[in-house]
């Protein structure tokens, strides 16, 4: 059975992770994926196992992701009709639309089914953009036409069937494979980040953007009482990274946190980590957190709708604290830095739960849901 995977581009997040760690799970599974992309050069395609075909819409980077969705619906559905996929499956909220439309377009008729990476409510009906406004009069038109959604989260399934209540018979809960692949680890087997000899060395991954919460973090920064200060490495890129590095001028935190950038060495630094944080106001599953736990690192996380409390037991295998709460954000890190017996129980649980977020456990549930799904009427 062939699965033509829609997404942006093969790189810059956790969904698309999620998807190039199942790839070759997924052939293993007599599933033959197929990766259209908006964009080319994505970080990940190298990760791709060789034999995996991988199209690529529209060469080079100019031009907004919005016009190029709206401009990929023909060629996509010239790709369907060459390639006669048995499901076509788009990856993020933003790509639902041009796939469902190319596959009207085209002569071949795939069944549709979506992979929904992110709570509809904060991401398209909390918000007065253009497009988030075009989203909320199409999508509940829509999705329930399609075949199937698959939601990484049972947050996120629940949050559509609250919006799209049409859709809520068609919905699926898989969570995405959050655990590294073993070449993945074998990357950066050797790589040893430099780290002060005498502070803890905190570290934050994720786009730098309003759904992180970063002030929230850098706050709690502020507020630690653990001497000396540990030091908050924070990995991504975002529209919000100038203002969060005012920010952090404004506050004199220069010396306790650090900017790195997007990295190709990201679980590098996770390993080598005291602690890993995420200050999320909302996500759809926290990818982030598995991959920190698979790596051996602690975690705190807060506990947001929706994902981090469906891979986290509080004071079990992680530490969960209330949203947008700096000081209960500080003092979880100066209690779990302050000892190292419950830090590393917590991160022995931790590496243990990244084992039910492995790519073949993940591969063979997806496999299953798109094989019932293409034998449907």
């Amino acid at each position: 059975m062939r699965v033509l995977f829609f997404l942006n581009v093969l790189g810059g997040g956790g969904a698309e992770m999620h998807f190039v760690r199942m790839a070759s799970a997924l052939r293993e599974n007599t599933i033959e994926p197929i990766f259209v992309t908006i964009r080319g050069q994505g970080d990940y395609e190298t990760l791709l196992d060789e034999g995996i075909e991988h199209r690529v819409l529209f060469e080079g980077d100019g031009g907004s992701t919005v016009r190029k969705l709206a401009a990929a619906i023909k060629p996509l559905a010239r790709v369907i009709d060459e390639l006669k996929p048995d499901i076509v499956c788009p990856v993020l909220t933003l790509t639902t639309i041009p796939a469902i439309l190319a596959c009207r377009h085209s002569s071949h008729k795939p069944k549709i089914v979506l992979s929904i990476q992110n709570a509809l409510g904060t991401q398209v009906f909390a918000r007065r953009t253009p497009i988030a406004l075009a989203q909320r009069a199409i999508v509940p038109r829509l999705w329930p036409k399609v075949d199937g959604i698959i939601a990484l989260s049972h947050g996120v399934a629940d949050d559509i069937a609250r919006h799209v209540p049409d859709a809520a018979d068609l919905l699926h809960v898989i969570h995405n494979c959050g655990k590294p692949m073993s070449r993945e680890m074998e990357r950066v087997r050797d790589t040893r980040p430099d780290r002060p000899d005498d502070r803890a060395v905190l570290i934050a991954v994720g786009r730098l953007t309003e759904q992180k919460d970063y002030p929230t973090m850098f706050a709690a920064m502020q507020m630690l009482e653990t001497r000396p200060t540990p030091l908050l490495r924070v990995l991504g890129t975002g529209e919000d990274e100038n203002g969060l590095r005012d920010l952090v001028r404004s506050k004199g935190l220069e010396d306790r946190i650090e900017f790195l950038g997007f990295r190709n060495d990201v679980l590098a630094h996770m390993r080598a980590a005291d602690l890993f944080v995420l200050s999320s106001r909302w996500e759809g599953f926290a990818n982030v957190i598995v991959e920190a736990m698979a790596m051996g690192t602690a975690v705190v996380a807060t506990d947001c709708p929706h994902g981090p409390s469906e891979i986290i037991t509080s004071d079990v295998n992680g530490k969960l604290v209330p949203v947008r709460d700096s000081a209960g954000l500080a003092h979880a890190i100066d209690s779990l830095l302050a000892d190292r017996a419950v830090l590393e129980r917590l991160a022995a649980a931790g590496k243990e739960r990244a084992e039910d977020f492995g790519v073949e456990a993940i591969a063979r549930q997806y496999a299953q849901t798109l094989r019932q799904i293409a034998a449907s009427k």
